[in-house]
């Protein structure tokens, strides 16, 4: 990791009025780092597998729990798409702390012992127990399961899929995927497109200072949902755009290093309250590019369209209204939308411009 070295501030700029009664979170001193893009790229052995496996019916009629040498316990829904069986991971506990999901259970399948590929997950809500710590995800499960018409099938796991699966093991603080998991890999815990284009999910239980590897263009909707242990966050110069509810629920949040001299493009429920009320540092003479005023303009209003019986010159005066109302209304749209797509630096109380050096 490359060290940056933060100098003291030339400017503070305050945005809002700050009270006394403001949460009075400290901002960490930490030094900013830059991460480089370094997969975890594990190859993952899982744990051997227990013979004795039992029926869990409150979890349905597929379900069952198999349990492992290291402690943990799995409960899987064991389906057919009508010609192969698979199974799907509902829920995991067990004392081992450190989870390693195997690539397939053993089981007894019409009298016949059978290797049955581990190939989704389909979590519940709070699907882990309090003493999980990491989760490692083999190769194999990278689907969803998707049933219609009491028929299972398979399709690839989406970014929104795996996210609603980080977000049912509150106590994780790292997923470790195989290096074999297609499209997807992980660092440092979180999830990343498979080229690291893309911060897709960060463990909710992830503690400290978390940041955004070079190279990543975007922060994806939700990416660091309820992060409620993170005191800071470093989003690097690549990042040209932050989802919808990218940074929210996040209760320890005190500061927010962006060190892109443009703004990227963040909404308006970008950031939640918890960030809007910490500290944003940006580069030292970069204020203007994140500093947008709500555009003082009036949608324009388009011209009546003439009779077909009106003459000529009417016919003249409407298209020349027209050409007119159509330069205005892109002036207004383009300014409505490059301040819509920037509102979220609006609702920091407390801005201030600093140098980053590498």
């Amino acid at each position: 990791m490359k060290k940056i070295a933060l100098l003291p501030a030339i400017a503070l700029l305050l945005l809002g009025a700050c009270s006394d009664n403001d949460d009075p979170r400290p901002v960490p001193t930490d030094k900013v780092i830059s991460v480089q893009p370094v997969p975890d790229n594990q190859t993952l052995v899982a744990p051997e597998q227990i013979k004795e496996y039992q029926r869990e019916v409150a979890y349905g009629s597929s379900a069952y729990r198999f349990k492992y040498t290291n402690g943990q316990e799995i409960i899987y829904d064991v389906l057919t798409d009508g010609t192969n069986y698979f199974a799907a991971v509902k829920k995991i506990e067990g004392t081992a702390e450190n989870v390693i999901l195997p690539p397939t259970i053993t089981a007894v399948l019409n009298d016949v012992v059978t290797d049955i590929p581990v190939s989704a997950l389909n979590l519940f809500v709070d699907a882990t127990s309090d003493n999980i710590k990491s989760i490692g995800v083999s190769g194999a499960t990278h689907y969803m399961v998707v049933t219609a018409n009491n028929v299972n099938t398979l399709e690839p796991a989406t970014a929104d899929h795996i996210r609603v699966q980080v977000s049912k093991c509150p106590g994780v603080s790292k997923f470790i995927f195989d290096a074999s998991y297609p499209d997807y890999t992980t660092m440092e815990g979180a999830i990343y497109t498979a080229d690291f284009s893309e911060l897709v999910a960060v463990p909710m239980a992830y503690e400290g200072n978390f940041t955004v590897t070079d190279g990543t263009v975007k922060i994806q909707d939700r990416a660091l949902f309820k992060c409620t242990e993170i005191n800071s966050l470093t989003i690097p110069a690549s990042v040209k755009s932050i989802g919808h509810e990218a940074v929210v629920n996040t209760t320890k949040l005190a500061l927010v290093n962006m060190l892109s001299d443009e703004a990227p493009i963040a909404y308006d429920d970008s950031f939640g309250s918890y960030a809007f009320t910490g500290l944003l540092r940006i580069p030292e003479d970069s204020i203007g590019n994140y500093t947008f005023a709500k555009p003082d303009l009036t949608e324009p209003t388009e011209p009546a369209f003439p009779s077909v019986d009106d003459p000529d010159e009417v016919w003249d005066a409407y298209y020349d209204a027209l050409d007119k109302y159509d330069e205005e209304l892109a002036e207004y749209n383009n300014a409505m939308s490059t301040y819509t797509n920037h509102a979220a630096y609006t609702h920091f109380t407390r801005i201030e411009q600093v140098k980053f050096e590498f």
